[in-house]
This record gives C-alpha cells, structure tokens and sequence, in this order.
C-alpha cells in the first residue's frame, strides 16, 4: 500500500499481516489462460482407431524412383517382343522341318547324298538298308567319275496312305554329253517322316557275246549274278585302250530286278590302225613281196594261186573289224575288196589262162587287241 493510501486509512489502523506458516500455504496453480479459439483441444483418440488395422504409419516408404520403373517396363517390353519372335521363328522351324520330312525332301536329299558321294548317308534313308560289296563311297566315286549327279528334280508325288511314289528327273554329265534320267523312287511312311523303299537297285549286267571277257566293274571283275548298285552312271570299263564300253549305261531305282546290257568294242583309232594294217598286207599280197600262202585270191574259178597282181586303193568300206566272240581280245576281219589288176586261171586243160580287169576279193584275216598292226590271214 502506498503511503498515501496509509495516509487515508490511518496508520493506527494499519498492522501488517502475520506470515502465514509453509505447511498451510496454499499450492500454487498457475494462472487460467483460456484457448484459443481455434486450437482444439487435446482428447485421447477412442479405442477403435488405435486398433492394429488402422494404424497409421509413422512414416510413410520413400516413393520408388523412376529410373528402376522404367527399366522395369523396358525389361517386360524385351521379354514380350523376344517372346513374340521366338513363338514366330518356332513356328517358322516347326514348318520347316514338317517340311524336311516330306516325300519330295527325302528324295532330294538322298540325291544330294548321292551326289557327294556319301553312301552311308543315303543308306540312312532306307527303311531297311540293304547290303552289298559295292554300296561304299569308293563305289560312289567311280560313279561319279564316270558322269556327275546334276539338276535333280522331283516332278511329283503320289501318296496312298502309308506309301508313296516319287517321280525324278537328274542328269548324268558323261564326257559325250548330258544324259536326262527318269526315275521312280518309292517311300514308306515312318513315324512322322519318310524312308525309302528302296535306295539301291538289285540288278545284273549283261555284255554282249563279244568283248565280254575285256570289261570290268570299277576295275575289277564283273559280278556274276545279281548285285545292289546305287543309281547313276554304271562304272564299266574296258581294257587294253583299244576297246570302250559302247552308249552310256546307267543303273535307275526302277531297274530293279533287271539286267543292264552294255556291249565293248573296238575304238575308232583301233579300228583305225588296223584298217592301215590290212592295207599294208593286202599290198604286199598283190605285189608278190608276201609270203604268206593265206593272201587272198580272186572270185573265179580256179585261179592260179600267187598269180593275182593289182594296185590296191584305199579301204573305205566293205570290209568289218570288230572284236571275236571267240574272245581273248582276238579281232575278226571280213569283207571283200574290189581291185583292178591281172591273174591267171587254169582252163578245162589245166593251161594257164591270163585275164584282167576288176574283181573282187573275199577278205577273211583276224588281228588282236594286243598287236593292232599285225594282220593274219585266215585263208579262203
């Protein structure tokens, strides 16, 4: 209280108050401040929302970043596309390869086989392979050293059920020329592909009478019955160089059970020299320097041997050479020659008797494929 306010009430009655003790003091509660009007209040939230299901996070994940997002959007794209393109090139090889196992595919292929000369690989096409000395590669390659596999082309196929027939065509490149083969090869279904039915031929070779003892098969021997041969050019050949084998012979799938007939011969220069060579003799024979008692005489009635002397032309024709079927590499020589000259007869009085003028002569001779140039005549 301030000394003027003592002043007025008097100091006589003033007394301060006595202090009151600690333990009857009042506790201190501080001053009542209200709330705004705008702050809520504090409450305890009710049970239900502190249940575990409603919880709220006390801190929510950090977002994800973009960048893994979209790697992650780029992978799934790759993997569909990659997806995509392996169920097209599966499709595309499962097309291919039903295609590979068509009639007309193995077909090819076993000719390809053929062509390069891989018999076990063609022998695999087989249903049932057969067996023989000469299914080998090295059979193979003398095949095609004689006239290569070229342009093989099937031109259809007829299916009945589990068997089939395809029809071919190929060439065979001899050194005379091309030769087009037609050929048939039968098929069998197995599983889900084919075979054939045949991939060799079981055949026989027949040679002529003359000239059969000169031929071989691949160089050796001639099979005596029937063998199994791949097709292609027929591998025989002829020896000395003074015979060949005449045409091209060639085995096909379709000869199956058959002979294949081939004839040797002379060549063209063998039969050259030999023509030279009777001429020689022929010469000699009607100039009176041979002494061979076998020159041929004129076709009269008892021409006095020896007697016959005429120039002697070039042999063009009339006259054949060509192997003895006799064999044993012998040629045989026949025909006549027309010369113009002079000779002698004996008349019903057993005189000589002088004529002249053209005649023909019987020309009977043999040579051999040994020695072209030697001529033996063979007499009247």
């Amino acid at each position: 209280m301030s000394d003027e306010q003592r002043a007025a009430v008097g100091e006589a009655n003033y007394a301060p108050a006595p202090p009151t003790p600690a333990s009857q003091a009042p506790s201190f509660q501080p001053p009542y401040r209200p709330q705004p009007y705008y702050q809520q209040p504090s409450y305890q939230q009710p049970p239900y929302q502190q249940a575990v299901w409603y919880q709220q996070p006390t801190q929510w994940p950090p977002p994800a970043s973009p960048g893994p997002r979209r790697w992650h959007r780029r992978s799934l794209l790759v993997a569909a596309v990659a997806l995509l393109a392996a169920l097209a090139l599966g499709g595309l090889g499962l097309q291919q390869l039903q295609a590979s196992r068509t009639p007309r595919q193995i077909v090819q292929r076993y000719f390809a086989a053929l062509a390069a000369g891989q018999a076990s690989t063609a022998l695999d096409f087989a249903a049932a392979p057969p067996r023989g000395p000469y299914l080998t590669d090295t059979m193979l390659r003398e095949q095609l050293a004689v006239a290569r596999i070229d342009h093989v082309r099937v031109t259809n196929v007829a299916e009945n059920g589990g068997n089939a027939i395809a029809g071919v065509t190929y060439t065979l490149g001899f050194k005379a020329g091309l030769q087009l083969v037609h050929d048939q090869v039968p098929l069998v279904r197995h599983g889900s592909s084919w075979r054939l039915a045949k991939v060799a031929a079981l055949v026989s070779l027949g040679v002529g009478t003359t000239g059969a003892d000169r031929a071989t098969l691949a160089g050796g021997k001639l099979p005596s019955g029937s063998t199994y041969l791949f097709p292609g050019a027929l591998p025989v050949t002829a020896s000395p160089a003074a015979v060949q084998v005449q045409g091209q012979p060639a085995v096909r799938l379709a000869d199956d059970g058959q002979t294949i007939a081939f004839s040797v011969a002379l060549t063209d220069r063998a039969k050259a020299s030999v023509t030279a060579a009777l001429q020689r003799a022929l010469t000699a024979c009607l100039t009176g320097s041979s002494k061979d008692a076998g020159c041929p005489e004129v076709d009269d009635s008892r021409p006095v041997p020896g007697s016959l002397r005429a120039a002697v032309g070039p042999i063009t024709g009339g006259v054949t050479i060509g192997l003895d079927s006799a064999g044993n590499g012998e040629i045989a020589i026949s025909g006549s020659v027309t010369v113009h000259g002079s000779w002698k007869v004996w008349d019903f009085n057993n005189q000589m008797v002088s004529r002249s003028g053209s005649t023909d002569l019987s020309i009977r001779a043999q040579s051999s494929v040994a020695e072209l140039n030697t001529i033996y005549w063979a007499g009247p």
